[in-house]
């Protein structure tokens, strides 16, 4: 029976090029550079934060964790270049004296198959993503603790 449902997720995967959570539901699960998964995941939170910071950026990966159909993502964005995104630039200008730079910390939901930004954080001077334990009841261990 084990084999037989390893295989079924396994085809999902090939099928759809990326796994759907339900694949990797009782452990967490990084995924590594290169993986579609990844893309995805980072692609999900992309246009928000492109429109937050007002141009195109490349994520610096802190974390990246998924367990069941919850993701979390810890990134920094940087211009295409790979340099730091000057805060006065971007719509958080006005705060940037209350904020931590730019890190953004991302809570994504796989639902109806495709992932979605449940709530996210920039720029935080707390450990503020605590609060989605309680809030959205999911587990320490997506956010690394």
């Amino acid at each position: 029976m084990k084999r037989r449902l390893f295989l079924q997720g396994c085809a999902g995967v090939c099928a759809i090029g990326v796994a759907s959570p339900l694949v990797f539901a009782g452990s967490l699960f990084s995924p590594k550079r290169g993986d579609p998964l990844r893309k995805q995941l980072l692609d999900t939170i992309r246009t928000r934060v492109e429109s937050d910071v007002r141009q195109r950026v490349l994520f610096v990966v802190t974390a990246i964790n998924v367990l069941g159909d919850w993701a979390y993502l810890a990134v920094d964005p940087v211009d295409l270049k790979g340099k730091p995104i000057d805060i006065k630039t971007t719509k958080y200008a006005d705060d940037a004296d209350m904020m931590d730079g730019l890190t953004t910390y991302s809570l994504l939901k796989y639902k109806n198959g495709r992932w979605s930004e449940v709530s996210f954080f920039t720029g935080p001077t707390d450990v503020s993503q605590l609060a989605w334990i309680d809030e959205y009841g999911i587990s320490k261990k997506l956010l690394g603790f």
